[in-house]
């Protein structure tokens, strides 16, 4: 009889052991599987929010240089349209020297004609670590004066043995820088 009461208490609690983990497989397992979703989709939005007041932050200073000066620096000023090519090939040069970025080439390409300016061509020629070509194209992309990337051309060069983290890659840009001719007398 003893035994008899020890083996259904154990029997009792084997199913409430079963029960309880019925329990927890059912009801309490998906809530801790929701709140992770919610967990990361808060940490996704503070992400977003960390982007969206940096890019406002950016657009608030174009917004106040613009209010200083009344104009955006959106055209190149120079006296000839060869003064205006060496400014912008000086310009292009810094900027790949900054960026790391190793020119091969740059060169006046044909002159463009925009709807509001003259525009002087420059083909460039150069070779990078994707990172830095990345780097590079968002320093030209944000230049004031305006350079507007017209055409790209990439490729991946093969060398073997490389020890950079990213691929290297060889690039060729067309760019459109617009100018405006200034009288020497406005300088």
């Amino acid at each position: 009889m003893a035994r008899s009461r020890l083996l259904d208490a154990l029997l009792s609690l084997a199913l409430l052991g079963l029960f309880a983990t019925l329990i927890w497989l059912a009801a309490v397992q998906p809530l801790q599987g929701w709140r992770q979703a919610q967990l990361d989709a808060r940490a996704d939005a503070i992400a977003e929010t960390q982007k969206l007041k940096s890019s406002i932050a950016t657009l608030r200073a174009e917004r106040d240089r613009y209010d200083i000066d009344g104009q955006l620096d959106v055209l190149w000023e120079a006296e000839r349209t060869g003064t205006a090519t060496a400014m912008i090939q000086s310009e292009i040069s810094r900027m790949a020297r900054d960026q790391g970025v190793s020119l091969r080439a740059i060169t006046p390409a044909r002159q463009r004609d925009l709807s509001l300016a003259d525009a002087v061509g420059i083909r460039i020629e150069l070779e990078a670590a994707l990172d830095q070509l990345s780097d590079f194209l968002k320093v030209v992309e944000y230049h004031s004066p305006a350079l507007l990337i017209e055409r790209a051309t990439l490729r991946r060069l093969a060398k073997p043995g490389s020890a950079l983290a990213q691929p290297l890659v060889f690039a060729q840009i067309d760019l459109a820088a617009p100018f405006v001719i200034q009288a020497e007398d406005q300088q």
